[in-house]
């Protein structure tokens, strides 16, 4: 996406591809109506991945797009509120909750269930199912062993980790 619609000139994303069918104007949209316009999409969802996949990147790529129009947001903010929202999520330290255990025990849901009612803008949640066969044990399952817990949750906040904790309550706490 960032190599073929991306503007290195001035900046957002058109919404036809460099290498795609010729057309004579390669279009960008820039406002939000009922559904978000394509560069609104682009802020939110290349901040949310470039935290999930770790990849700076594509925040970069977001900030960019969200610096191309910040006229726009400036002066009508209301014109682009999805992206006003992107770049809240983007301006906010990264926060993610880890959540390991087998996928329908009771302790598992329990910390899902919190990690989904805490209101946190940009929290991304990652699940880890631990009764799947996999190669090798991962760092999280070692320390549910040593814990002696079926489950428990991990919560990082830009890029500084608490210790973690198998409790609802201590979790939504942590999240507040």
């Amino acid at each position: 996406m960032i190599r073929h619609f991306e503007d290195s000139d001035t900046g957002g994303f058109f919404l036809s591809a460099d290498d795609g069918e010729t057309v004579l104007i390669r279009h960008k949209d820039s406002y939000d109506g009922a559904i978000p316009c394509g560069n609104s999409v682009a802020v939110h969802s290349l901040t949310v991945l470039g935290r999930l996949l770790e990849r700076p990147d594509f925040e970069e790529a977001a900030k960019r797009c969200a610096a191309a129009h910040s006229g726009i947001m400036n002066g009508q903010p209301i014109a682009l509120t999805h992206m006003v929202a992107g770049l809240e999520t983007l301006q906010a330290a990264p926060t993610s909750v880890t959540i390991v255990g087998p996928r329908e025990a009771p302790e598992t849901l329990a910390l899902l269930d919190t990690a989904s009612k805490a209101y946190h803008p940009g929290l991304i949640v990652r699940f880890l199912q631990t009764d799947t066969e996999r190669p090798d044990t991962t760092d999280y399952e070692s320390e549910l062993g040593k814990r002696n817990a079926v489950a428990g949750a991990w919560l990082c906040r830009d890029y500084h980790c608490e210790p973690p904790t198998d409790d609802p309550q201590r979790l939504m706490t942590m999240l507040t």
